[in-house]
């Protein structure tokens, strides 16, 4: 046989394997090795095909047999993945609402089964705490009066949109000091934020809990009476001026305010003008000798002389 490499090997003394092909084109699987008592060599080889085909039919029976617990697992692995995915994608979902006040109560309804989710539930509960806490308390900051604690000019518009809103009719009283400039001039600044804060005091004392007092400038103060007429309206405003220069503030002595009135909705006017109605009444007030309170004409079609006990009911 010429031309064979496997036979060309075997006659050089070498031994080893290889993938040859026969004189009939036939790929063959062959090993070969030398004889050491005579100068012969050994050839053995089979078609690649028959050598394989065993192998190809062990490989589908390992297949048939191990695809089943293959598909199991695999089944498996999937289910086990969404269980421990699906509270950090619950976690990750809320994360983007934390600013929310409900956010709290629903951290609290994710179902955590494992530590680390669970620990991360945790931390991120005690984050809302102390976000919402901080939201909270700029919320505040941002409508209220710092010195008196009372509903600022942000905080008051608010409120009055919401009163609007519902349609619902409101009494308008303008309160300033009497001669605060005084109070300041004679016992510096420092004392002129007592006066104040124990306005502010008196002023929450006596009106209800849902009206809304509001401090809206130095000396001046705005309370908002819902569903209140003109006749208990100024009832309230009296009673209130009363309290107030008959309550002793160390080391002032009394003090007055002066008070005017009006209310929405006043011939369909717009609540600046009822405002402007107020602060008119005011001046009046102001003008006609100060410590009193005075209705706005427009406001006080309905109001009737009130006697000295009545106030004091």
């Amino acid at each position: 046989v010429f031309d064979n490499q496997v036979i060309e090997e075997v006659l050089k003394g070498n031994a080893g394997t290889q993938l040859v092909t026969n004189s009939k084109g036939v790929e063959m699987l062959a090993g070969y090795a030398p004889m050491t008592v005579a100068p012969w060599g050994v050839v053995t080889q089979r078609p690649l095909e028959s050598t394989l085909a065993p192998l190809d039919n062990l490989m589908w029976q390992v297949f048939v047999k191990t695809a089943p617990i293959g598909v199991l697992t695999f089944i498996l692995i999937w289910v086990l993945a969404r269980l421990i995915a699906q509270p950090l994608r619950q976690l990750a979902e809320t994360a983007n609402t934390l600013d929310r006040p409900s956010t709290s109560l629903e951290l609290t309804q994710i179902r955590s089964w494992y530590f680390e989710s669970n620990e991360l539930r945790k931390a991120m509960l005690k984050g809302v705490g102390l976000l919402q806490s901080k939201i909270g308390l700029l919320r505040q900051e941002a409508q209220t009066d710092p010195l008196t604690c009372l509903h600022n000019r942000r905080s008051l518009d608010m409120q009055i949109s919401h009163l609007i809103a519902q349609r619902c009719p409101f009494a308008v009283l303008a309160i300033d000091i009497d001669h605060f400039k005084r109070v300041n001039d004679e016992f510096g600044h420092d004392i002129g934020d007592v006066v104040l804060q124990s306005l502010a005091k008196i002023l929450l004392d006596v009106t209800r809990d849902s009206d809304v007092v509001a401090r809206t400038g130095g000396e001046e103060f705005i309370v908002i009476m819902p569903r209140v007429e003109a006749k208990r309206a100024y009832q309230l405003a009296e009673r209130l001026r009363m309290r107030v220069s008959e309550s002793y503030i160390d080391p002032v002595g009394c003090i007055n305010v002066s008070i005017g009135i009006s209310g929405w909705p006043i011939e369909q006017l717009s609540i600046d003008e009822v405002f402007k109605l107020a602060d008119q009444a005011l001046y009046q007030a102001k003008k006609t000798g100060r410590n009193r309170s005075v209705v706005d004409a427009t406001y006080s079609q309905d109001l009737t002389p009130v006697s000295e006990p009545s106030i004091l009911e």
